[in-house]
């Protein structure tokens, strides 16, 4: 003869006095519904606030990084002129609003001339391109109060500042004519300031708090 088990059936929930089922440890409950929208409600606040900042640095990090972009393309047409012992020149043009830039290489010894480039004889180096197609809302101009870079108005100035010719040269001496190009993005960022240094051809790389009217460096 089986005996039987004492105690609940396996499957069935405690009950405690009256025959009701018994609660569940403190440590063991769930969130009310309250609570519940409570955190949510917090999620949505710190999302609010923080998402339009994140949009701001990353809108900031791609005007520095067309700046340290057109940087580095100087530096590399520096080098080419010295290893090719040729002068190389990066030519600026505005087309349909916007400014495009190529880079040539001096075919007949005299340097790179326009009507060299529209004779054939002075040849480009690479595809041209334009900094807005690189870095998203980037382009070439200045930030809102933001002057040149020697203090004076920007308003009517043109941000590509390197002559008539609109020609960055690189000699195979490793000089450089002089120039500052200037690059701005969406509304709030800062503004950036390629200058390339003629007595060395190198750079240097200068940033404007909008409205500020201070240029500091930014490292080269």
């Amino acid at each position: 003869m089986r005996r039987r088990a004492i105690g609940p059936r396996a499957g069935t929930p405690d009950r405690g006095a009256g025959g009701r089922p018994s609660r569940p440890p403190a440590g063991l409950r769930g969130f009310t519904l309250v609570e519940v929208l409570l955190v949510l409600a917090l999620i949505a606040a710190l999302a609010a606030t923080a998402i339009p900042m994140l949009d701001w640095a990353a809108a900031e990090g791609r005007v520095r990084g067309a700046a340290f972009h057109l940087a580095a393309r100087c530096g590399w047409l520096r080098l080419a002129a010295v290893h090719r012992n040729a002068n190389v020149a990066l030519r600026f043009e505005q087309v349909g609003g916007s400014w495009e830039y190529r880079a040539y290489m001096d075919g007949d010894g005299d340097g790179v001339l326009s009507a060299d480039i529209a004779a054939g004889r002075d040849v480009p180096v690479g595809e041209a391109e334009r900094i807005e197609g690189l870095f998203r809302d980037v382009r070439f101009g200045f930030a809102p109060g933001c002057p040149l870079i020697d203090g004076s108005p920007s308003d009517g100035e043109s941000p590509v500042r390197i002559g008539s010719a609109r020609m960055l040269s690189f000699s195979n001496n490793g000089t450089a004519t002089s120039g500052t190009l200037y690059l701005t993005g969406k509304p709030g960022t800062a503004g950036f300031a390629v200058v390339i240094l003629g007595a060395t051809g190198r750079t240097r790389l200068l940033r404007c708090v909008p409205h500020s009217g201070r240029w500091q460096d930014h490292g080269r």
